[in-house]
């Protein structure tokens, strides 16, 4: 049951980026981690980052079984659907995936990409809409109030004044 705790607490860390405690550092599984990492789309050199904060608290990370679980996780992460998935969260893919996974992971990943953009695109443009149709209805208010002090109302909707 500890193991399993650890095990969570290790993939919270690792999924928030947070910094690993000396406790934590030292019970890792080290397979376990480099899976996370690879799953998540870091780049390798994440292995740097975790090893660093452990050795802050005087433990070295097993970079062996950091690989051996980072390999395993690519092959988690570099598929058409992580990638659609990845790319629509507007991720930035770092060139992690082996030769023979990157093109399907690529094509789910540029599929993605521009699904996030084209929705991006499509709430830019309601947004503007929306600006607009206020910015109108502020003007139609404005037009009618200053029409009540107006002798005579134009067919554009603008005030003449009797001379």
């Amino acid at each position: 049951m500890m193991v399993l705790f650890i095990h969570l607490v290790t993939i919270a860390l690792l999924n928030s980026c947070a910094t690993m405690s000396k406790e934590e550092c030292q019970k890792a599984s080290w397979n376990l981690v480099g899976f996370e990492a690879a799953k998540n789309g870091n780049p390798k050199t994440h292995f740097n980052k975790v090893n660093q904060q452990c050795s802050e608290h005087g433990v070295t990370a097993n970079k062996e079984k950091y690989i051996e679980g980072y390999k395993e996780g690519l092959v988690k992460f570099c598929t058409y659907e992580s990638g659609r998935s990845f790319g629509y969260n507007d991720n930035a893919y770092e060139d992690i995936c082996p030769s023979n996974l990157e093109r399907n992971f690529l094509r789910g990943y540029e599929l993605g990409q521009s699904k996030f953009q084209h929705e991006k695109v499509q709430r830019e443009l309601k947004r503007s809409q929306e600006q607009h149709e206020e910015f109108l209805e502020q003007q139609r208010s404005h037009k009618i109030y200053n029409s009540s002090n107006c002798a005579h109302i134009t067919a554009d909707g603008g005030c003449a004044h009797e001379l």
